[in-house]
């Protein structure tokens, strides 16, 4: 758990929780107020409940599936490393490849931008995001060369060589790429306040 070990890590995990803990307040806080100003009424509790967790329902995946899209390794009947000898490889790429480049995963995603054509753009990202596919089976396998296994050799050398790629291109354009989604429904839902 090198990660839990980064200052900045364990600064970011306690904001986030402390974050948590307040909006939890504030719904219990607001769900008191919608009782005590409807004189009790259940349907009101729980359309105010409900409206909190729609979003959640609706938008999370998208922004899963935008991710998704940007990994090479989701879009091949190899996505394991199962056809050239790299079983494991989506667990090493995907969750503990983020893990060992840590403090060093600084996004810089451009801004989003309104979509033209969103259903055109989603091929347009798989194809952008497939070209990666080779230099990435290529570069974990040099950084497994040489070692006994998966341990912290291995994860810093596939760091520095599969981490630019993994900033650059997956994850900080998957970033801007939610955010083009979400700024198009904005700008086609006639840019409804947002309070």
């Amino acid at each position: 758990m090198r990660l839990l070990r980064s200052p900045d890590f364990r600064l970011l995990a306690l904001s986030n929780g402390l974050s948590s803990l307040g909006d939890e307040l504030a719904l219990v806080a607001l769900t008191i107020k919608v009782f005590e100003l409807s004189d009790g009424s259940g349907i009101a509790v729980a359309a105010v409940l409900l409206a909190g967790v729609i979003p959640l329902v609706v938008f999370a995946p998208l922004a899963g599936l935008i991710v998704d899209l940007r990994s090479p390794l989701n879009l091949t009947d190899n996505f394991d490393g199962q056809r050239t000898g790299q079983h494991g490889l989506w667990v090493r790429i995907v969750e503990k490849l983020p893990q060992a480049v840590g403090k060093d995963l600084k996004l810089s995603p451009d801004a989003a931008n309104y979509l033209d054509n969103p259903k055109e753009y989603v091929f347009s990202i798989m194809l952008g995001s497939y070209v990666w596919l080779d230099n990435i089976l290529y570069l974990e396998e040099l950084a497994r060369r040489g070692k006994t296994g998966y341990g912290d050799p291995y994860f810093e050398d596939l760091a520095r060589k599969v981490g630019p790629i993994l900033r650059q291109q997956v994850l900080s354009p998957a970033a801007e790429d939610a955010g083009s989604y979400w700024y198009t429904a904005w700008t086609v839902a006639g840019r409804p306040d947002l309070k």
